[in-house]
């Protein structure tokens, strides 16, 4: 589970988990016990590749998906942009309908935030309510504290 670090009881989830689809929004829920947390689309694998870039993935009914930003090519990214899970078959994209693989590369940001470096402001994973999305990374230290996510646990 990815929790916040300003509230360890929130994690990040994918939104009615039980009939996600490429295109299913990324939220924040009160964490589920960790026999509850694969059911509620709160399991992400965080894997690090090509040196400190990293891919978040989850699979759901057998179906392995990668956290994204959920606008399709990464030249229409925006500020306040939905997260979402998507394919994370980098071979289809950036064409029309699937999201651009500079969208499915993360790295760590400053103090425990997770960003899009492709991006001049950064697309911070950011909680806005229960809505997870991009939003400017503010600084490196302190980011604000609905960007800080706590990444124990996993190899990164």
């Amino acid at each position: 589970q990815i929790r916040m670090t300003a509230d360890n009881n929130m994690c990040l989830a994918v939104h009615d988990a039980y009939k996600a689809k490429k295109g299913s929004p990324l939220v924040v829920k009160t964490c589920a016990h960790e026999w509850d947390a694969q059911d509620d689309g709160q399991l992400f694998q965080v894997e690090k590749h090509s040196g400190d870039m990293m891919q978040i993935k989850t699979e759901l009914d057998g179906t392995t998906y990668c956290v994204t930003a959920l606008t399709g090519d990464h030249k229409d990214f925006r500020v306040g942009d939905q997260m979402g899970i998507w394919s994370c078959d980098a071979e289809h994209n950036g064409r029309k309908g699937y999201p651009a693989k500079q969208t499915l590369e993360w790295q760590e940001y400053g103090d425990q935030a997770i960003s899009l470096p492709y991006f001049p402001e950064g697309g911070c994973l950011t909680a806005a309510g229960n809505r997870v999305i991009g939003s400017k990374c503010r600084g490196n230290f302190p980011v604000y504290r609905t960007q800080q996510w706590n990444l124990r646990g996993h190899d990164i």
